[in-house]
Order: C-alpha cells, then sequence, then structure tokens
C-alpha cells in the first residue's frame, strides 16, 4: 500500500529553481571565473547579455577574433547554487558556475557556444530590458573603425588650445569641437 503523504504535493522535495521555470523555460549551468561574472556582481535575480569571444579564420589566413551577443536579457537563477531567496547580499566570493532561464533555443546556442569559445556575461541594469543594439564585432571591425577615427581626427582645417588645456579643432564647415586627445592632432603645446 502506498500513504496517502506520498501522493500530497508535500512528498516532493522543494526546490527554488525548478519552481523558477516557466513552462517552456530551461535551466542551464555555465562554468564562470571571476571576469566573465563580473567580479561576482552577476547575482541570482539579475538580467545579463551573454556574449561568445571565439576565433576565426580571417583574412589571408591569418586568425581574427569576433565578440558576438548570443543571448540578450537572460536571468540568472542561481550563483554557485545560491539562489536570490537564499542570498541577502553580495558574496565575497566568485562563483565557478553559474545557472540561467533561457529558452530551449537559447539552451542549445549557450551549450554549443560554450565549447566553441569564451563565454562571458554583460550586467544588465535592474530596469534594462531594451534590445541590444550592437550584436557582434570582429576584429577587424574594431581596428577599421580605430582607423577611421584617426583620419576624421586629421581632417581638420584649423587648432586653437585654450587656457584651461583643451584644445578645440576647427572641422569642416567651422565647426569647432574639442578633440578628443589632450593634445591637437598635430602634437602641439
Amino acid at each position: 500500500p502506498i500513504p496517502v503523504s506520498s501522493l500530497g504535493s508535500d512528498s516532493i522535495t522543494k526546490n527554488a529553481v525548478v519552481e523558477e521555470i516557466p513552462a517552456g523555460m530551461r535551466a542551464i549551468t555555465v562554468k564562470v571565473d571571476q571576469e566573465s561574472a563580473i567580479e561576482g556582481w552577476a547575482q541570482a535575480g539579475n538580467y545579463v547579455d551573454l556574449i561568445l569571444i571565439k576565433s576565426f579564420a580571417g583574412t589571408q589566413g591569418a586568425t581574427s577574433l569576433e565578440a558576438k551577443v548570443i543571448s540578450e536579457n537572460i536571468k540568472i537563477l542561481s550563483t554557485g547554487g545560491i539562489t536570490a531567496s537564499q542570498s541577502t547580499e553580495k558574496s565575497t566570493q566568485i562563483p565557478s558556475t553559474v545557472t540561467l532561464l533561457v529558452s530551449q533555443e537559447d539552451a542549445l546556442k549557450i551549450k554549443t557556444a560554450d565549447s566553441i569559445g569564451k563565454l562571458t556575461f554583460a550586467l544588465r541594469g535592474l530596469a534594462d530590458k531594451q534590445p541590444t543594439i550592437a550584436k557582434n564585432i570582429t576584429q577587424n571591425d574594431f581596428l577599421d573603425h580605430a582607423k577611421k577615427i584617426k583620419t576624421e581626427e586629421e581632417q581638420f582645417k584649423g587648432y586653437a588650445k585654450s587656457s584651461d588645456g583643451k584644445v578645440f579643432v576647427l572641422k569642416g564647415q567651422s565647426r569647432w569641437t574639442v578633440s578628443k586627445d589632450s593634445e591637437s592632432p598635430m602634437d602641439i603645446k
């Protein structure tokens, strides 16, 4: 015979993580380190974007890097086995694992990405639910962008230095802007 107490829902062991998983969603665990877990600031109840950093064959056979957002606005269910209901303040220890609440598709993407390269988090603010604007950048994109910035800074018609040391550059049609560098593009003193 089966005791009546075994038939009730109280016989099922309570599990804080399982109770947080809505229908159609999954919980997966990823390994983290101090950098990827944002020095431990990524805690249960917070939301993160997951970024994959991987190498790929670039131009002329050279290896290049790419950083790509693979999943966004992902809820952290637990860090190092500690859920939001168990955590009262920031732990001084960096967790070695983090459990995430994701769709089944994101679970597959994250687990595949984990074997391709390094996963890291971008921690979101408490009220930030906005979609990610920048989805990926390659090493070449980054270097090309740096070249474009330098080229734009070199295109000036004049410069002036104020008494407080700020350098102003005359660009375009008589438009003065503060130089991003403490010195002018021509390294004036």
